[in-house]
């Protein structure tokens, strides 16, 4: 039903649904290649930091030298005045001291890779699952531009609600609730990137034997279903015509076919249903015929059509 309402959607707009599609698809994905390459950027960064010798301090004014400058632990950095500041400024002030440790930036860029690297290949099975290809229709590219965009928002607030920063908790959970958001919103742009992909075709042979005496061509094949999960495999086993020509399927394939069939039973109480089943068509004489199998059928159809 949705691949039908999105094809009604590509006829009505026609080139200019085209044309957006476009600019959203490749705006999407450059902006997810620019977000798995923004942390790999910022350890890079602040790996030149710390061999140029800097590090991150809190910076007050002193009361007793005058001067403004970093402070270590509540104190005046130049002359080692205590400067008298609250304990909740002076834990902080610690806590950035400690966290400007070079055993814990180590530790930090150590951690911060690991999730860079698990970001940069989600972004990269992204691009490389979803790419549209050039018959894969407006909306298919449209929906997935913008996954693209809501994957990238969700590596943001992921990194920013799990990073080693210094963060409190109210903002790492309000990323973390912008990043879930962004991952169901990633899950429906790929569910109706899928719906409006036109069904992928495999063609069974490219062309269809000899006519039995009616006129007819046809195949036989197995077919197994599962409804639950929405799987559909089709395995061919024979094409039908003035005579049977088998498959000449690998040893793998014809082991499990013959389990398949012997074992259906045992399969069906699993919610496996597997059938063998037989299609033919009439033919008209001198035409040349296909068999195809397009989105989980069989068709038998002109060569072209």
């Amino acid at each position: 039903m949705l691949r039908l309402l999105f094809q009604s959607l590509e006829s009505l707009f026609g080139a200019g649904l085209d044309d957006v599609a476009r600019v959203v698809y490749l705006a999407g994905a450059l902006v997810l290649v620019l977000a798995a390459l923004r942390p790999l950027w910022r350890l890079w960064a602040d790996w030149r930091t710390e061999r140029a010798g800097l590090e991150e301090r809190w910076v007050g004014a002193c009361t007793a030298c005058g001067l403004t400058g970093p402070l270590w632990r509540g104190a005046c950095s130049a002359c080692g005045a205590d400067l008298g500041l609250p304990w909740v400024v002076r834990w902080r002030t610690r806590g950035a001291a400690w966290l400007a440790s070079p055993a814990w930036r180590r530790a930090a860029r150590a951690y911060r890779l690991a999730g860079a690297l698990l970001f940069l290949g989600a972004a990269g099975s992204a691009l490389w699952t979803v790419v549209s290809p050039p018959g894969g229709g407006a909306l298919h590219r449209l929906f997935a531009g913008l996954g693209f965009f809501a994957l990238a928002v969700a590596g943001f607030a992921f990194g920013r609600a799990l990073g080693p920063a210094r963060r409190g908790i109210v903002a790492r959970a309000g990323y973390m609730l912008h990043g879930m958001a962004a991952v169901g919103l990633l899950a429906v742009l790929l569910f109706l990137a899928g719906a409006a992909r036109p069904p992928a075709e495999t063609r069974l042979v490219a062309a269809a034997p000899r006519p039995n005496a009616e006129g007819e061509v046809g195949i036989e094949y197995l077919q197994l279903d599962h409804e639950l999960l929405g799987f559909r495999r089709i395995v061919p086993l024979a094409y039908l015509g003035a005579e049977r020509t088998p498959v000449d399927l690998a040893a793998p394939t014809r082991w499990a076919v013959a389990h398949f069939r012997a074992h259906a039973d045992d399969w069906e109480r699993r919610g496996l249903t597997v059938r063998l089943r037989r299609d033919m068509r009439r033919v008209t004489p001198g035409e040349r015929y296909e068999i195809v199998e397009s989105g989980g059928q069989v068709l038998i159809r002109r060569a072209g059509a």
